[in-house]
């Protein structure tokens, strides 16, 4: 194993990240749809 992380150890980093990102992205997007269907009167 040498200075690397372990697998898991990396994964226990990364993938959080990617659903914290993801949320985000969905977050924005629902927004995004909510204020254009309400604006369109």
């Amino acid at each position: 194993m040498g200075i690397e992380p372990t697998l898991s150890a990396w994964e226990a980093e990364v993938l959080p990240l990617n659903y914290t990102r993801f949320e985000y992205k969905l977050v924005v997007i629902l927004c995004y749809l909510t204020i254009r269907s309400t604006n369109v009167a």
